[in-house]
């Protein structure tokens, strides 16, 4: 799936694959989040296309705008495949002068694809724009408010959070609810307010896979969420007080357990093991999980 994201002449296909996988596994995101290990850009416009897969069909979009959606999540970044700064400079320290050329990467981009796919326009502008902030201060165009279309403000919204999730050569993957604070914290300036709401509504500040310290001492694996209280998701329990792990899981609904709640995000590393490693030993043990609901 990932080496055919750049590929423009497969890109149709890959969109529509996805959109069908999301559509019968709408929680398939979950799969996406591999913090140890640094995204390459195919791997990441491929993360942002599950996401706006999952996040078009929560919000009721039409199946064309959301074919439209995953195909410029796809194919955003193909302006950088020909942008002299980004394959001479990647991961340095950019000037001013620099920064200008990099920033043509959507208008490149935008060129690739009209010329590439035919009857393509809609994402083209989509595209464009993907790079725009609300308040007028992205680029290439420095669009702002409802100049923007929206599916293009919903990219950058997902766009920006599958990037701060991710390991960098130069920094750690931020935690998803360290991700979905920046976006709070920025709505109204570069992200479109209600949007980032319906972003929030749908993956919940602890997004599906989150693990987390609960209250009690105890740690989790988030196995779901509800958007009236988006800090109170469901949470198994997989390891004790002492970050042993549990052969018995516990799941537990915070929704309804008001006496416990979460302490914060983790980092696997932090328990000194891997999101695969966490999420294989869950799978082995489902059968396992008493609730306490």
């Amino acid at each position: 799936l990932i080496s055919l994201t750049f590929t423009t002449g497969f890109s149709q296909e890959t969109a529509t694959e996805i959109i069908k996988k999301t559509a019968n596994q709408p929680e398939m995101h979950i799969l996406i989040f591999h913090p140890e290990q640094e995204a390459s850009q195919a791997s990441h416009s491929v993360s942002v296309a599950i996401l706006c897969a999952t996040t078009a069909h929560y919000l009721n979009f039409s199946e064309e705008a959301t074919e439209d959606l995953v195909l410029a999540a796809l194919l955003q970044y193909v302006g950088l495949a020909t942008n002299p700064v980004y394959l001479q400079k990647k991961g340095q320290k950019l000037t001013a002068e620099e920064k200008t050329v990099l920033h043509k990467h959507p208008v490149q981009a935008y060129q690739s694809i009209k010329k590439s796919l035919p009857g393509k326009e809609r994402v083209a502008q989509l595209v464009l724009s993907s790079q725009e902030h609300f308040d007028g201060s992205g680029f290439p165009q420095q669009k702002g408010g409802d100049a923007i279309p929206q599916h293009a403000m919903v990219l950058h919204i997902i766009d920006s959070y599958v990037a701060m999730t991710e390991a960098k050569s130069y920094r750690a993957a931020r935690l998803p609810n360290e991700a979905m604070k920046e976006l709070i914290n920025s709505a109204g300036f570069e992200y479109q307010p209600l949007l980032v709401k319906d972003f929030l509504s749908r993956f919940s500040m602890y997004p599906l896979g989150s693990y987390v310290e609960l209250s009690n001492g105890q740690f989790g694996f988030v196995l779901g969420f509800h958007k009236e209280k988006p800090l109170r998701p469901a949470v198994v329990i997989t390891r004790d007080s002492d970050k042993k792990q549990m052969e018995k899981l516990r799941l537990v609904n915070l929704f309804y357990r008001t006496g416990l709640y979460i302490v914060k995000g983790l980092q696997p590393k932090e328990l000194n093991t891997t999101f695969q490693k966490e999420f294989e030993y869950l799978l082995l043990r489902l059968e396992s999980i008493n609730s306490s609901d």
